[in-house]
Order: structure tokens, then C-alpha cells, then sequence
């Protein structure tokens, strides 16, 4: 198969963030203003993995590390204020910080391991497990959101990263170790709000989490194509966070 074939095959870049946007839009439309309406929650849990690995593929592809950071962490400050009023209900909510604080820390971390990819295997081995525990820690300790297990799921996908171009052996492994970390994140460690539904005859509580595995599926699609990509669509993907958190606040403030 060419490369021109393998490319119209799966999504792009484009269509994996627009449908992450969407699935977050669903989540905090739950959280927010339709509660009842459960499907939106289990909907909504897919996003973060498949921005998890968006991250992870902008910082192989991009061409400047510090500019990346730069506008990451420029977009948390943005994004804070209008994360405090959708979640806090006010301009200061020190209990929890928005997701791009998560993603800032993945983005030090992948720095430094990046840093060492040239060092000895002994420096490595050494390094590379403290640079993971540290990021962890650093993700509870600072109360953003998914905690130190957002990192984790970041980092998850640059320690798995492969391309087009590597075996298809080594991309099942890959795609095995994704599968089994973020089983064990999602359905062991963080689990979620649950709620009861009925199978013959028998109620089941099933914690919305779980539903988070469901974006691997989508993410295997992935073809290694941008897809449709200019200024306006680059900061498209950072200002949609704290744009629609702010409607959304707004929104639940008038009913």
C-alpha cells in the first residue's frame, strides 16, 4: 500500500481534534447543564485520551519545543478564570486546576526525556522512571485536572509513539500497551461518577470512566495526516477550552 493509500485510509489530525472538542462540549455540557442526560457523561469521557495523544504527536512533529510550551501555558493562564467559573462557580477555586496545567507538566516532562534520549542506557534507566514519577507527583500535588494520571496518559502515548513506517509487530505491541495502561487508569484508578442501568433482570453500576477506552479504538485511526491546517484552525484547537467553558458558565449562571 502506498503512502498516498495508507493516508486516505483512517482520520486526520483535523478530524481527531475537532472530535475531541466535540466530546469534551458533551462532558461539560452534563456537567453543566444536563445532568440527567447521562449519555453525554459516558460520551464525554472519550475526549481527554484522544488529546492525551495529540499532545504527544505535536511535540514529536513541532518544530519549536519552547514555543509549543510557551502557548500551552499561555492558554492554562487564559483558561483558568473561565475553568474557576465553570467548575468553582467563582474567579479563585484553588481545589483544581484546568487540563492544560496537565498538559504543561506532560510537555516539561517530555522536554527532559527528550533531553536524555542521546545519554547512556544506564542514564536512561536511572532518569527516564524519576523524570515519570516526579511528573506524577507534580500532577497531584498541583490538583490539576486528571491528576497525576492525566500525566501519566500523556506519557503513555510519547513512550509508544510509532509511525507509519515501524513493523506492524512493534505498532500491535504499542497498541497493547495503550490498551492495558489506560484499562488500568481508567477502570481501576479513576472510575468516575456511576450510574445504575438494568441487564436482564440485574442492575449494574457503570462508572463513566470506563468509557475513556472507547478513544483508542478511534485513535488507531489515526493515519498520520494533518488534514486541513492554518492559523486560524492552529489556535482554533487551544482558544475552543476557555471559550466555550466561559459560554457554558455564563449560560448556567441565567437559569
Amino acid at each position: 500500500m502506498t503512502e498516498t493509500a495508507r493516508r486516505k485510509f483512517g482520520i486526520s489530525s483535523f478530524v481527531l481534534h475537532i472530535a475531541a472538542m466535540l466530546f469534551m462540549l458533551c462532558d461539560h455540557v452534563w456537567a453543566i447543564l444536563l445532568f440527567d442526560v447521562t449519555p453525554l457523561a459516558y460520551i464525554g469521557r472519550i475526549a481527554f485520551p484522544i488529546f492525551a495523544f495529540m499532545l504527544a504527536e505535536g511535540f514529536f512533529h513541532t518544530k519549536n519545543h519552547k514555543k509549543y510550551l510557551l502557548r500551552m501555558l499561555i492558554f492554562a493562564v487564559i483558561s483558568e478564570i473561565p475553568f474557576n467559573l465553570l467548575v468553582g462557580g467563582g474567579v479563585f477555586y484553588l481545589t483544581h486546576q484546568n487540563v492544560l496545567w496537565t498538559f504543561l507538566i506532560a510537555l516539561c516532562a517530555m522536554m527532559l526525556l527528550k533531553q536524555l534520549k542521546n545519554r547512556s542506557l544506564v542514564v536512561r534507566c536511572i532518569c527516564y522512571p524519576l523524570i515519570v514519577l516526579i511528573a506524577f507527583l507534580v500532577g497531584f500535588v498541583t490538583f490539576v485536572d486528571y491528576f497525576g494520571y492525566g500525566v501519566i496518559t500523556v506519557l503513555l502515548f510519547y513512550f509508544t509513539y510509532t509511525t507509519r513506517k515501524d513493523s506492524l509487530i512493534k505498532r500491535l505491541i504499542m497498541m497493547l500497551i495503550q490498551l492495558a495502561v489506560i484499562i488500568i487508569i481508567n477502570c481501576e484508578m479513576l472510575g468516575g461518577v456511576s450510574f445504575p442501568f438494568e441487564l436482564f433482570g440485574y442492575t449494574f453500576d457503570f462508572p463513566t470512566q470506563y468509557t475513556a477506552v472507547l478513544a483508542l479504538p478511534i485513535i488507531w485511526l489515526y493515519n498520520g495526516a494533518q488534514g486541513p491546517y492554518n492559523k486560524f484552525i492552529k489556535y482554533l484547537y487551544y482558544s475552543f477550552y476557555p471559550l466555550h467553558m466561559l459560554i457554558l458558565a455564563i449560560v448556567a449562571m441565567f437559569m
